[in-house]
């Protein structure tokens, strides 16, 4: 734990400021100690929405964690966050050390597969089962999510997702 502690730093980002910018170099992993991110990609001139991260979610861009390329994504800080920072190279010399750790890139790998096919399956339902499949599913990405980046997220209009959110915890209260 004191090799862990000792290779880990603690990084802070303020609301709407950038973790990683599109073809940063990222040289480390976060776990989000406190706060929440959304992860965005540019295809075809427009930028959508990834994932959102928050508590106890590690995110790195994946083409450099992987393949060593500079980052396809946008991570921005949707709320002040705190993050525990590990550089790659202290991540695999840890991951030798500690086999634990050595899943990290495997956990990562199975939540971008899981949440990327979730994503590709919400996007086939009608506007409303969107934002309840938000509310199920993910009710804290749902209730803490900016309007803009859940419309983003859910291929919709930032108008719908706000009249709908309305009515749905309307209808909740």
């Amino acid at each position: 734990m004191k090799e862990i502690k000792a290779a880990a730093q603690l990084c802070t980002f303020k609301k709407g400021n950038p973790v990683l910018a599109y073809d940063d170099g990222p040289e480390s992993v976060y776990y989000i100690t406190q706060g929440m991110v959304v992860i965005k990609f540019r295809e075809d001139g427009e930028e959508g929405v990834r994932h959102f991260m928050l508590e106890g979610d590690i995110f790195v861009s994946s083409r450099q964690l992987f393949r060593l390329l500079r980052s396809e994504h946008n991570i921005i800080a949707l709320e002040d966050t705190r993050c525990l920072a590990m550089d790659r190279t202290a991540l695999l010399d840890m991951s030798d050390l500690h086999p634990s750790l050595a899943r990290v890139s495997r956990l990562y790998s199975e939540r971008y597969c899981v949440s990327a096919n979730e994503r590709r399956h919400i996007l086939f339902k009608a506007p409303p089962k969107r934002c309840e499949h938000m509310l199920d599913n993910h009710p804290e990405v749902f209730h803490r999510a900016d309007d803009y980046h859940l419309a983003l997220y859910l291929g919709m209009k930032e108008r719908t997702v706000k009249l709908t959110r309305e009515r749905m915890l309307s209808k909740k209260t």
